[in-house]
C-alpha cells in the first residue's frame, strides 16, 4: 500500500501509527520515505526514560535516505 501511496503522492510518505521500537524502525524504512515516533516519546519523556528517546532516534538517523 505505501508503494501505492508513494506513486501517487507528491510529498514523502510517511509511517507513524505504532511505530514504538527499533524494529519496527528498521521495518517501516524498507518501504516508507520516513517514520515518526510520537507517542512513544512521549511516553518516555514522562517515565524520563532517555536511554530509549536516544535509542529510538539513533535507530531513525540510521534510515537509509531514499
Amino acid at each position: 500500500h505505501f508503494q501505492q501511496l508513494k506513486n501517487v503522492s507528491k510529498v514523502p510518505v510517511l509511517a507513524g501509527f505504532g511505530i514504538s521500537t527499533p524494529a519496527h524502525i528498521e521495518s517501516f524504512a524498507a518501504f516508507s520515505d520516513g517514520v515518526i515516533v510520537g507517542s512513544t516519546i512521549v511516553d518516555c519523556l514522562t517515565k524520563d526514560d532517555w536511554a530509549t528517546i536516544k535509542e529510538l532516534i539513533q535507530t531513525t538517523k540510521c534510515m537509509e535516505v531514499k
